[in-house]
C-alpha cells in the first residue's frame, strides 16, 4: 500500500512539474479566436467561419464552416465542415496542413493553408478570407 501511495504522489509531482513546461509555449500572435466569413458568390458562398488556434510555434488549429460548400460538392448529409490542423508560425506566417477534415461522417482530401498575420489591422488572412478576432 506505501508502494502504491508513493507511486501516486510522484506521478503526481511530475504532473506539477511538466505542467508549467506545457504552459510556457510561447504565444504567437496567431493565438485565439478569430472568426471569417467567406467570399460571397461567384467566389465563395458567403458563410461564417471560425478559426481556434493554440499552441505557440506549434501551432493547433480548429477549423470550423458553418456551410462548406466542399460538403455539398462530396454529397455530404450536412453542410458543416469541421477540420483539425497542426502548423507551424514562422514570423508573421502559419502554414498548417490539415491532420483530419470532414463533413458529419464524410472524410475530406483537404489541401494545406497559410495565413499571415497583418499587426496594423491584428487580424490574419489566407488567399481568400480576412480573419478577425473574436
Amino acid at each position: 500500500m506505501k508502494r502504491v501511495s508513493l507511486l501516486v504522489v510522484l506521478s503526481l509531482l511530475c504532473l506539477l512539474v511538466a505542467a508549467p513546461a506545457v504552459q510556457a509555449a510561447k504565444p504567437t500572435p496567431f493565438a485565439g479566436a478569430w472568426t471569417g466569413n467567406d467570399p460571397a458568390p461567384p467566389d465563395g458562398d458567403g458563410s461564417l467561419m471560425y478559426l481556434f488556434i493554440s499552441g505557440g510555434a506549434n501551432a493547433h488549429i480548429l477549423f470550423i464552416d458553418t456551410f462548406g460548400t466542399i460538403c455539398v460538392n462530396n454529397d455530404a448529409p450536412t453542410t458543416l465542415f469541421v477540420g483539425s490542423l497542426k502548423g507551424t508560425v514562422t514570423g508573421d506566417t502559419l502554414a498548417a496542413s490539415f491532420k483530419w477534415a470532414r463533413c458529419g461522417p464524410v472524410f475530406l482530401d483537404v489541401d494545406p493553408i497559410t495565413w499571415t498575420y497583418d499587426s496594423t489591422s491584428d487580424t490574419i488572412s489566407d488567399s481568400i478570407v480576412t480573419w478577425h478576432r473574436l
